[in-house]
């Protein structure tokens, strides 16, 4: 790839970053001063020099280290994946008696996991069920036990007892001192015996900077009169992934070595992660499809499961190209068939991580790691099959209502695949604009807030429509400006959403019948005229009560 192209491409990549990083930021709102303080502690941790290293050497750096912290992210599997290849390789160690603490224990639960450590000596089967539930896995913790599942089995295979460290308070400091003690008190334990003890410890990235556990252990220790070697990994520095091109690191290495006593772990770019917390708090469904499948099989399995499910007589296969971030490159040859307003309409869709499917040319783009991206374009794709309707808009004035019908098919197939899915309902976008925009807020996050006024003044504007007869027309006067297609396309995305769950709700309580859907399926969404009719007799069969305005809470 020519210099100028990578170029390109890693300014995409980046513009991707901050579309993601802004739906992060409006899920979990405006943070406190003290984990603002907390974080910025932590981002300093990579702004020192760097050098590429090896598996191996983080492995030696492990077996001659007493304590070994592994950063994690909670809902991205690779960062307990990761902690688990370095078990492994300590598993291996006769010298040494090893201990796994983690944070997605409570501390006051040690007993219930001594128990479970009791039975592993006895070679007794591990009871799942019980232990989640003797732990309130779901309500204290919640993040996706199918990333530590593998973990936690492997120390009961192998007989290593689990310590749990966290304490349930608001307070990271807090915790960080509770998990601290917990370490300090189990190593002190064995101290003056002949036992070797090694502990890896699996917890949040953020925790593991110097002032954060790793020092409040340090000083643990001190009180105690005891030294041990500490290790600190973390995994997939964001600060690390921008800076390796223009370092003389290869950026195909897979670990870097930040100095001292710290390595960072690069198996994955920062998107992925963050797009794996998007996709939990939208409770992504597991599918049960194989992990290694591609893009292309698991869609092909989402259509065909659909189309069971909405009732559909066999559709014959369905061919298209699949383009992904990392084959960005191609975009140049994919582009020429486009006009003006379609390639500027596509890129944005790129640029702010939303799936699409472009029916001229048969090519659908995934965000990285999404199932629900995965299920709208094989609701997509199941509808342009049926009705040949286009997928791409490109004008708020002439497809508006297009373009919203098109976003609630996405969805409500979707929904239809994965029932647990989330959408922001009215109340969850008053509630956002009511809190204020932080100083240096990006230009993505602007825009999605006067995009939520203008899905609300739709959303008002549907209610009077049933109450009066007058129909509602497209909002394009509010979209002008340079910012008129991410307003465009954010708008139409929110309302179709948003009635995608209506529609799904009205579905499951009897107002909407299957052959009302099935008729969606079959309708052709390329003319504004015949589109703005099925809006509005959407609306009317959904009724004031199905219209109702509502947080996602209440669903879920």
């Amino acid at each position: 790839m020519e210099k100028n192209e990578y170029r390109r491409i890693i300014r995409l990549q980046k513009q991707i970053l901050r579309s993601i990083r802004a739906d992060v930021r409006k899920t979990l709102g405006r943070q406190t001063k003290d984990i603002q303080r907390y974080y910025t502690q932590y981002k300093k941790e990579f702004t020192t020099s760097f050098k590429a290293s090896t598996p191996e050497e983080l492995m030696d750096r492990s077996i001659v280290s007493d304590l070994i912290f592994v950063g994690d992210y909670h809902t991205f599997k690779r960062s307990q994946q990761t902690a688990l290849k370095i078990l492994e390789g300590l598993s291996t160690d006769p010298e040494h008696s090893l201990i796994v603490g983690l944070e997605l224990f409570s501390s006051d639960k040690q007993p219930v996991l001594d128990e479970m450590w009791e039975q592993s000596l006895s070679n007794a089967p591990l009871d799942e069920e019980k232990l989640l539930k003797s732990v309130e896995y779901e309500k204290l913790w919640g993040f996706p036990w199918k990333n530590y599942r593998e973990l936690v089995y492997f120390c009961y295979e192998k007989k290593i007892r689990i310590l749990g460290l966290n304490l349930y308070s608001k307070s990271l400091e807090e915790r960080d001192r509770h998990a601290a003690k917990v370490l300090a008190d189990v190593l002190s334990e064995t101290h003056g015996s002949n036992t070797k003890l090694k502990i890896l410890t699996l917890y949040g990235d953020l925790h593991l900077a110097k002032r954060h556990l790793p020092k409040k252990v340090s000083l643990e220790l001190k009180n105690r009169e005891l030294k041990r070697k500490t290790l600190v990994v973390f995994q997939n520095s964001e600060t690390l992934y921008w800076k390796m091109p223009d370092s003389k690191t290869s950026l195909t290495s897979s670990v870097l070595k930040l100095g001292g006593n710290r390595f960072c772990i690069m198996n994955a770019p920062p998107w992925m992660k963050l797009q794996s917390f998007l996709d939990w708090n939208e409770s992504e469904a597991l599918f049960n499809l194989e992990e290694n499948s591609s893009l292309y099989e698991q869609t092909h399995v989402h259509i065909h499961r659909l189309s069971e499910a909405l009732g559909f007589a066999e559709i014959s296969p369905i061919d298209f190209h699949v383009l992904t971030l990392d084959g960005l490159d191609q975009w140049k040859s994919l582009s020429n068939g486009m006009s003006k307003a379609e390639s500027k309409a596509i890129k944005f869709l790129i640029l702010t991580n939303r799936a699409f499917f472009w029916g001229k040319q048969n090519l659908i783009y995934l965000p990285p790691e999404s199932t629900n991206a995965s299920s709208e374009i094989a609701s997509l794709l199941l509808h342009h099959k049926q009705s040949q309707s286009e997928t791409v808009f490109t004008d708020p004035k002439t497809q508006f209502h297009q373009a919203i019908l098109s976003y609630c098919i996405a969805y409500f197939g979707s929904k239809i695949l994965n029932p647990k899915r989330k959408c922001d309902l009215e109340e969850d976008l008053k509630k956002h604009l009511e809190l204020p925009l932080r100083p240096k807020a990006l230009l993505e996050e602007k825009i999605q807030r006067k995009s939520d006024r203008i899905i609300l003044a739709q959303c008002d504007a549907q209610i009077h429509f049933l109450k009066t007869g007058k129909q509602t027309r497209s909002p394009y006067r509010r979209m002008e400006g340079p910012s008129r297609m991410a307003l465009f396309l954010n708008t139409v995305r929110g309302l179709g959403f948003l009635l995608g769950e209506k529609l799904y709700r009205g579905f499951l309580d009897g107002r909407i019948d299957l052959s009302f859907i099935q008729n969606l399926y079959h309708t052709n969404f390329n003319s504004e005229a015949r589109s703005r009719l099925i809006y509005h007799e959407t609306l009317l069969k959904l009724d004031v009560q199905g219209l109702e305005q509502s947080t996602k809470k209440d669903y879920f």
